[in-house]
C-alpha cells in the first residue's frame, strides 16, 4: 500500500507539473505523470488489498506525501541544474555609495539654496 500510495503521489504531482508548468518542468511531469500510472497499474495487477482499511489509509497517505516529496525534489534538481540564458538572471551588483559624501553634498546644495533667497 505504501508503494500505491507513492505511485498516486508520483500521479498527483505529474499532472500539477504538466498543467502549470514550462518546458523542461513539463515535460518532467509528463514522465513522472506516466511513471507513477504505470506503476500503480502494475502494483493493483499484482497484490490482493487488505481489509483493514485503516491500515489501507495510513499507508497510502504516508506514500503519497513520500511520492510528492520525491516528486518535488527531482524536479527541482533537474531545474537548479539548468542554465538560463537569460541576461537578467546574474545578480545585479550595486556600485557602492559613499552616503556621507552624498549627505554632504546635499546640505551643501540646500546651504547654497538658502543663501540664494
Amino acid at each position: 500500500m505504501f508503494a500505491m500510495g507513492v505511485s498516486v503521489g508520483f500521479v498527483i504531482l505529474g499532472v500539477f507539473s504538466v498543467y502549470f508548468g514550462i518546458g523542461k518542468t513539463k515535460r518532467i511531469g509528463s514522465i513522472l505523470g506516466l511513471f507513477g500510472m504505470f506503476s500503480l497499474i502494475t502494483i493493483l495487477s499484482m497484490i490482493n488489498p487488505p481489509t483493514n482499511w485503516i491500515e489501507i489509509g495510513i499507508l497510502s497517505t504516508i506514500g503519497i506525501l513520500t511520492g510528492i516529496t520525491i516528486s518535488s525534489l527531482l524536479i527541482f534538481k533537474i531545474l537548479s541544474r539548468i542554465k538560463t540564458g537569460n541576461k537578467y538572471s546574474e545578480i545585479n551588483k550595486f556600485e557602492d555609495v559613499d552616503l556621507e559624501d552624498e549627505l554632504k553634498k546635499l546640505e551643501r546644495e540646500m546651504k547654497e539654496d538658502r543663501g540664494d533667497d
